[in-house]
């Protein structure tokens, strides 16, 4: 028989397991985390159990099935349905200034399950005060010192506009809005000077 598990299925990983055994109560496999997530597991026989054991700490879904087939009727079904994960953890790698790093993952390799996730090389850093970069890539850095880095960074450029009122440049909102009010009390004292000629 063919017992195909749900994509929900997933425990606790290393803390909380399923077993799967055939008819006879023979183990057929440990699986814990995601190993069963969406996996087609054979069995021979007409009958099967499970046991999950828990630590009752983390509450993940458990399990469940999302067919269970006779092999008699179809033998090729398996072809059809995943094998279950084979996980492969990865210790986490710092980037460097010529070479990417990545966060701790995981990897299937049984399918293109990955949580692989690439960090970017890094810039030069000089965090001894001798002037070379740190990673030993042998590039001399310019400021040197605690924490320099070999690129300096770039402010953002501010914005130019010209003023509606006053007919200048300004850098930002902030002059634009003093002229605004500039503006405003100008035509206040012309009204005022008006109304006493």
């Amino acid at each position: 028989m063919l017992l195909v598990f749900s994509e929900k299925t997933f425990t606790e990983k290393n803390w909380d397991y399923i077993y799967l055994y055939d008819g006879n109560g023979t183990e057929i496999g440990k699986y814990t985390d995601n190993q069963l997530a969406g996996a087609g597991i054979e069995i021979e026989g007409d009958s099967f159990s499970v046991k999950l054991t828990s630590d009752g700490g983390v509450n993940k879904y458990g399990f469940s099935f999302d067919a269970i087939y006779s092999m008699d009727n179809d033998p090729d079904l398996i072809r059809e349905i995943p094998a279950p994960h084979n996980i492969v953890n990865v210790e986490a790698q710092a980037p460097t200034c010529t070479e990417i790093g990545w966060d701790a993952y995981e990897y299937c390799t049984e399918c293109d399950y990955s949580t692989y996730v690439e960090i970017p090389v890094v810039y030069h850093i000089d965090n001894d005060g001798d002037y070379e970069c740190d990673y030993g890539c042998g590039t001399q850095i310019s400021d040197g010192g605690e924490g320099g880095t070999g690129e300096p960074e770039t402010p953002d450029e501010p914005t130019e506009d010209t003023c509606d009122r006053c007919g200048e440049v300004h850098t930002d909102f902030f002059y634009d809005f003093i002229c605004m009010i500039k503006d405003f009390f100008n035509r206040i004292i012309s009204f005022l000077i008006s109304l006493f000629k």
